[in-house]
């Protein structure tokens, strides 16, 4: 199964966390989708699939609208004798639903409105729509994207009537870029509707601009060639276009540039944080960056490293709160009984905690525990030394202002067994398998040679 877009929405009230899981077949669609939204405490409240049991959900994008009442996503119907590729063909289809009666309030097929010969892309691709963005207005139209189509389209909300198109062959707006140019739009990612206000009009355009005859679109620029067709730009690119609805032209108005110049195949995404700043990720590339409204680069950071497949679907980022239902994951290593104790803990989705508090058991007295350590939280996870060897421990997570967050369980400390070939040190035994209910206690083995070992870096052999 591979998992994509978490994101944050509002639901029931309150910050919820979305992602949508998958299966795909090597040669085929993919199946088995789910949109799972989780609560803060990580708790799955709702599990949305596919209402039709002939429908692959799709997982580029899906929205949860008036604040969970109703759903808007995307799916493929598969014909097995269509026209395209081996005879089968994949044909996009968005619907909104009720969550709650799962009654359909708007379905739209694209067969129905767009020719299959429009596709853009390879011929022997069965999926010649490819929708991968979806979005619902405040008029109660919507914009979609058809990536192997190279277009995004404005749909009437009540009819299912294409209003106008973006991009691609038979675009309905020029666009033109900073300098005045023609500029061309083909294979687009995470395109949005925003508000006026949010994104910087041209002050010479301003006393012109109204919401009834211009729209500001956000979207991502893949700016890839897939079939026989040059780029449309050197590189991806972030952009923001001002459309006028009265003279069908559609400007430039922001352009935020792979930070390394590079183009992503695939993927990527674009967002407006409520501070102003841009967000962006840079699908297939594994970027993602933070700028201001002005362009000004404020992070950077590389996800993963080129062995990884295929970067990232989406970025986001957002205010979050995230208190995990399980406790901390604690793993403690001793080399000998004589040596003082390396605790590493963590704990997963906790975005509170800001120290851990480590407490430890002596062999002689394995009920007693007092306080061995304490550290600021450092990374995903944290490494602490104690003074000396305790037999048994647990982890206090802490806030801010120094209170009990969670606690963890108490966990054993693992000693190395005595194995020929091995590299152990004082933090770590590469290679060995914790099994610490397995250890020998410390008071038997009356400081033998396990306690006796020596303090420095140890080749077994």
């Amino acid at each position: 199964m591979r998992t994509v877009n978490p994101q944050f929405l509002q639901y029931d009230g309150s910050t919820h966390l979305k992602y949508t899981i998958f299966g795909e077949a090597p040669h085929g669609p993919r199946r088995n989708a789910t949109h799972k939204i989780l609560n803060s405490n990580y708790a799955t409240v709702a599990a949305l699939r596919s209402l039709d049991p002939s429908m692959d959900l799709d997982p580029h994008d899906s929205e949860v609208l008036d604040d969970g009442q109703r759903f808007l996503q995307g799916t493929k119907i598969n014909y097995p004798a269509g026209t395209r590729s081996k005879g089968r063909l994949e044909a996009a289809v968005f619907q909104e639903y009720d969550i709650a009666t799962k009654r359909v309030l708007f379905e739209w097929r694209s067969l129905d409105h767009v020719a299959i010969r429009d596709c853009c892309t390879f011929p022997e691709d069965p999926d010649y729509f490819h929708i991968n963005s979806v979005q619902k207005d405040e008029r109660n139209n919507y914009l979609i994207n058809g990536f192997n189509i190279c277009t995004a389209y404005y749909i009437n909300g009540t009819s299912g009537a294409i209003i106008w198109t973006l991009g691609g062959n038979k675009p309905s707006f020029r666009i033109i870029d900073e300098n005045g140019d023609n500029y061309k739009l083909r294979h687009m990612h995470h395109l949005r509707i925003q508000p006026l206000s949010h994104v910087n009009l041209p002050e010479s355009l301003k006393p012109n601009i109204s919401p009834s005859t211009h729209l500001a679109i956000s979207l991502f620029d893949n700016a890839y060639d897939t079939y026989e067709l040059p780029p449309t730009a050197p590189f991806s690119s972030a952009l923001i276009l001002l459309l006028n609805l009265t003279s069908h032209t559609a400007q430039i108005i922001e352009r935020i540039p792979h930070p390394r110049r590079d183009t992503a195949a695939m993927f990527g995404s674009v967002s407006l944080l409520l501070n102003g700043d841009r967000y962006i990720g840079w699908g297939s590339t594994r970027h993602v960056s933070q700028h201001t409204a002005s362009g000004q680069l404020l992070f950077h950071a590389e996800i993963g490293d080129v062995h990884t497949a295929v970067g990232s679907s989406r970025s986001f980022k957002g205010p979050w709160k995230g208190s995990p239902e399980r406790p901390p994951d604690v793993y403690v290593y001793a080399w000998g009984c004589t040596w003082p104790n390396a605790v590493y803990v963590s704990w997963n989705g906790a975005t509170e905690v800001r120290a851990y508090r480590v407490y430890g058991s002596l062999p002689e007295h394995e009920t007693v525990f007092e306080l061995v350590a304490e550290e600021p939280k450092d990374g995903f996870e944290t490494m602490m030394r104690t003074e000396r060897y305790v037999e048994y421990v647990y982890v206090e997570a802490l806030d801010g202002e120094g209170r009990v967050l969670g606690t963890s369980a108490v966990v054993q400390t693992f000693r190395p067994p005595l194995i020929k070939g091995r590299v152990c040190n004082a933090l770590m035994c590469p290679g060995t398998v914790p099994r610490q209910r397995e250890n020998t206690s410390c008071v038997a083995d009356g400081g033998g040679v396990d306690g006796g070992r020596g303090r420095q870096q140890v080749v077994l052999g």
